[in-house]
């Protein structure tokens, strides 16, 4: 509903753009100056015309260009963005993640980065750049808003509050954001206004800001403002707060003759400790003519949602002074043009005959003689002229050496200062090293890194903007998204989840009812404290390129380190394929196995360490034994005892051996369900303990019976005597202990 303005409010209204207008004209004027001689405007108009009526060239070779998009190029490689952390009153890193989430998902939305892109360019160019912050309704159909970052076409249709103080203006109290509307456009979008009506003149625009209003054009202005009032805030005995406004209260007092507010109503056992006057800051924007209000209503949030980032800044005298790349790099860059245009008329002239003649030998043949330097004629006639009796000498030609070595030298002196102001390296020119070797792509890079801190500034003053970004899109989400909603963002690993944010307890309910088996997270929007900052880095492009770079080195100075990280290297590597390999590298690295079970609890993997120290350690009892065994049999004799011996030896061994494989096969199973359950299969694997050193020790006393019985037989061989005939062949044998053998008994 279009009102008129209050005496109040137009009183504010004209002194605010007054301050406004006083502050930023002289400022405005440079700017647009710069804008105009980035865009290839570098000929004063004047100069530009009498060169043209003389035929004198008027050359722009534009050297700006190239850094300003180097900076630009900068910025949008780094991928700048939100980061949300968390402070306090039970904010959590999950939380401050959540969060970060939900502030993407609407720069996202809203494509913020062409907005930022686009302030961008302003800031380095002409030293400000602003966007803004607008809430809309999600669809037609549907109370729900939401909120996106918007780009601002006429970055010079914007004033701030000159008087705020803050870097980032955060503090700022009122904003112009205006347009001009011819009087038709006017009058079809606000024809029941008043200026409709009345065209703007015959007094009805005498009171609106100068200029604001005339027969052909009106200016419409969206003002924002800040209305600052104070909440009553109690801390209670127990540490809660309650606000005083929101407290019940017993009868009213009379006190002198007035009426108090009744005594507070707190739980029982409950005491006001301290109460402390919280400020409020709200937010109200109205459309306005100068004269009329054509729109209004109340903002979310706590901050005007303009922001303004910045090149560089100078307070010179109290005045503050905003520039950016172009502003000291114009002279340099008109003395370029200069010499080049001064350089290329040289030439031009030099290349030309002239000639002298005197003006009745030519007098017949003007136009042959005027077109001599664009025509090839076979040949220039003259007449031939006497003076006294004597003939005049023919035409002479005049050849003069241009002075092109100096103006191109002028020329190469004019670049070098304009990449000094500019802070530029140009590194195609310096990519030869001494004695014209090619430098290394380390001095290039080191080259590059200068150029980038150069103008790092720009890159400091553009995140300011995006923090300030963040913190005027979190207080206006916790006002706007007022009922439960769904929604899907995506994390740091770029998965989708579906998340639902409500606005504290009593909405908690209802979003609890709305939740499903696919939603993780069910997001209270008033809890916690958080803190903004801005992230920018390389592209993800360079980063991978540097790192496969740095790698690449360092394998080549260490080739026994590729062993370690080669499946990484290769992961880097972008040509078809590198996966692929990657990935059985990989598999064949036994520490990046190893890099699969850090997830293992300490506790597990000791007693897994034990077991495979104790089934180790019996392998190599076991082996020992094998060997004694061994030695002992080449002692034996008798092959038959010998075989005997060894088949039972074999026999004990083979089966102390399957027992050992069969134990060493259960504890790797063992081992490989601990890595599943965890600390649940505690009690298993101390029986299998057990179970293991009862096998082991059974496995020695088979060993040991075993060697006892080839010793016992071993004695008891020692013990036999033989009986010979006279022949000297055997005929029987005694032992030591037991009956004669008869005789002709087979030994």
């Amino acid at each position: 509903m279009i009102r008129d303005l209050t005496e109040a409010e137009q009183t504010a209204l004209k002194d605010r753009w007054k301050s406004a207008d006083g502050a930023y004209s002289e400022q405005i004027t440079k700017e647009l100056d710069d804008l105009r001689f980035e865009s290839g405007e570098h000929w004063d108009e004047a100069v530009k015309q009498e060169r043209d009526r003389s035929g004198k060239p008027c050359l722009t070779i534009d050297l700006l260009s190239g850094p300003t998009k180097q900076v630009l190029n900068q910025a949008r490689s780094a991928r700048p963005g939100i980061v949300v952390n968390p402070r306090g009153d039970g904010a959590t890193q999950e939380t401050a993640q959540l969060w970060q989430a939900i502030l993407r998902r609407i720069e996202t939305n809203s494509n913020a980065d062409y907005a930022y892109t686009w302030a961008s360019q302003h800031q380095v160019k002409m030293g400000r750049g602003y966007w803004r912050i607008l809430p809309y309704y999600v669809a037609e159909s549907s109370d729900e808003q939401d909120l996106k970052v918007c780009w601002i076409d006429n970055q010079h249709s914007v004033f701030l509050d000159p008087s705020a103080k803050e870097p980032d203006k955060s503090d700022a109290r009122w904003a112009f954001v205006y347009d001009d509307l011819t009087m038709d456009d006017y009058k079809a979008r606000f024809g029941e206004s008043s200026v409709a009506a009345h065209n703007g003149l015959f007094g009805v625009g005498s009171s609106a800001p100068p200029d604001w209003l005339t027969k052909e054009r009106v200016r419409i202005a969206e003002y924002f403002y800040i209305e600052e009032s104070s909440r009553t805030r109690h801390t209670l005995s127990d540490g809660t707060y309650v606000w005083d406004d929101l407290l019940e209260r017993g009868p009213r007092k009379r006190v002198k003759g007035k009426y108090t507010k009744g005594d507070p109503l707190l739980p029982e056992g409950q005491s006001i400790v301290r109460s402390r006057e919280i400020p409020k800051r709200t937010v109200k924007w109205m459309l306005t003519n100068g004269v009329e209000v054509l729109a209004e209503t109340t903002i979310p949030g706590r901050h005007i949602p303009i922001v303004e980032i910045v090149g560089e800044r100078r307070n010179i005298g109290g005045k503050v002074d905003y520039r950016g790349l172009v502003r000291m790099a114009k002279d340099p860059q008109r003395q370029v043009n200069y010499m080049e245009s001064a350089s290329t008329e040289s030439v031009g002239v030099g290349a030309k005959s002239r000639w002298l003649v005197a003006d009745t030998q030519i007098a017949d043949y003007q136009d042959m003689w005027a077109t001599a330097n664009r025509k090839n004629w076979d040949a220039l006639v003259y007449s031939p002229q006497s003076v006294g009796g004597s003939m005049v000498p023919p035409p002479i030609p005049i050849d003069r050496e241009p002075p092109i070595q100096a103006t191109t030298m002028s020329a190469q002196r004019a670049s070098m200062q304009l990449r000094a102001i500019l802070g530029y390296v140009d590194v195609s020119m310096n990519e030869a090293g001494p004695e014209g070797a090619a430098a290394s792509g380390r001095a290039i890079n080191a080259r590059k890194l200068q150029q980038e801190m150069q103008a790092s500034d720009y890159m400091d003053n553009l995140g300011r903007g995006i923090r300030l970004t963040a913190k005027i899109l979190y207080y206006m989400v916790r006002e706007l998204y007022d009922t439960p909603r769904l929604l899907r963002i995506k994390g740091a690993d770029d998965k989708e989840r579906d998340i639902i944010t409500h606005l504290g307890p009593e909405q908690q309910q209802q979003a609890m009812a709305m939740r499903t088996q696919a939603v993780q997270h069910v997001f209270d929007l008033q809890a916690g404290d958080y803190d903004f900052a801005f992230t920018a880095g390389k592209s993800y492009q360079s980063q991978q390129q540097e790192a496969t770079d740095a790698m690449g080195q360092l394998f080549t100075a260490a080739p026994e380190l590729a062993k370690v990280g080669a499946d990484i290297w290769v992961r880097n590597m972008t040509w078809p394929g590198s996966y692929e390999l990657a990935e059985r590298l990989k598999k064949a690295n036994p520490l990046a196995q190893d890099d699969k079970e850090q997830n293992i609890p300490p506790q597990v993997q000791q007693r897994l360490q034990a077991l495979d120290q104790y089934a180790q350690m019996a392998h190599e009892q076991i082996q020992q034994l094998n060997q004694m065994i061994s030695e002992k049999q080449a002692e034996l004799d008798t092959k038959k005892l010998i075989a005997a011996a060894e088949i039972e030896a074999k026999k004990e061994i083979a089966a102390a051996q399957e027992e050992t494989k069969r134990l060493i096969a259960n504890l790797e199973v063992e081992k490989a369900s601990a890595l599943a359950m965890l600390e649940g299969q505690r009690a298993e694997l101390e029986a299998a303990r057990a179970h293991a050193h009862d096998i082991g020790m059974e496995s020695m006393r088979a060993v040991h019976r075993a060697a006892d019985t080839v010793r016992k037989e071993q004695e008891r061989r020692k013990s036999i005597t033989f009986k010979r005939g006279p022949d000297g062949a055997i005929e029987g044998a005694t032992v030591e202990g037991e009956a004669p053998e008869a005789e002709g008994a087979e030994a």
